[in-house]
């Protein structure tokens, strides 16, 4: 068997991204291209075999009747079309791209990147991206010289892993240091009765004559303080 051949019968595509048909067909072709399969029937079959169900029911007419040169590009460009984004629906989303969240900002600038297609960014998408942004990142960063994204975005990172490290000691499962200065806490009142002002006890002060108890000292008359012992 040729080796071309041998390495056709090894290769197995992941199944069709409807999501992102685009970068389906970069890793697609790459594996095509590692195995130098360039025959337009082998590539067609490879790609119908890794259609879903859901998927090959869009495009059905196209597999029943595949034109009898180029099937593989003529199915390639169906797909893009049926799943691809178009340019509006690519502006829409951008335009509405949700704030940061847990992710780097990096990550925001991926997605956004994505979007573009290979289109240049411009002034305004760097707008866009800095609006994401927490309001302590964007004030450093709006008057920053950088004009390359993807540096962009890697000084906004360094600024998000220092601007939290509370959040992140949550997130990996240890707790945040006592601050040296934290306020003292208060210490417990006492339970103890504590002597009036006016030189009685707790009790006397209390309940006067009807007083049971007596802690002295207790400016009380000394037969107050008999009878209370009494009691």
């Amino acid at each position: 068997m040729p080796e071309n051949e041998v390495q056709a019968v090894s290769l197995k595509l992941p199944t069709f991204w409807p999501e992102q048909p685009q970068v389906w067909f970069v890793q697609a072709e790459a594996q095509f291209n590692l195995r130098n399969i360039t025959a337009d029937d082998t590539k067609y079959h490879y790609l119908v075999a890794a259609l879903d169900q859901a998927t090959a029911k869009r495009v059905i007419d196209l597999l029943s009747s595949p034109p009898a040169n180029d099937k593989y590009q003529a199915l390639k460009d169906r797909l893009n079309d049926t799943y691809g984004l178009s340019e509006f629906e690519r502006g829409t989303r951008l335009l509405h791209v949700p704030a940061l969240g847990d992710d780097k900002p990096s990550v925001l600038m991926d997605n956004m990147l994505a979007l573009m297609e290979g289109h240049e960014p411009c002034f305004i998408f760097r707008c866009l991206f800095l609006e994401r942004l927490p309001e302590e990142i964007r004030g450093i960063l709006a008057h920053s010289q950088i004009t390359d994204c993807r540096q962009l975005a890697k000084a906004a990172d360094t600024l998000w892993e220092t601007r939290q490290p509370t959040a992140n000691a949550v997130h990996e499962g240890t707790a945040p240091s006592t601050s040296a200065h934290a306020r003292p806490r208060k210490k417990p009142a006492l339970s103890t009765p504590q002597r009036a002002d006016s030189g009685l006890c707790f009790y006397h002060a209390k309940f006067g004559d009807q007083a049971r108890s007596c802690q002295p000292p207790c400016s009380h008359s000394s037969s107050g303080n008999e009878q209370a012992g009494r009691h």
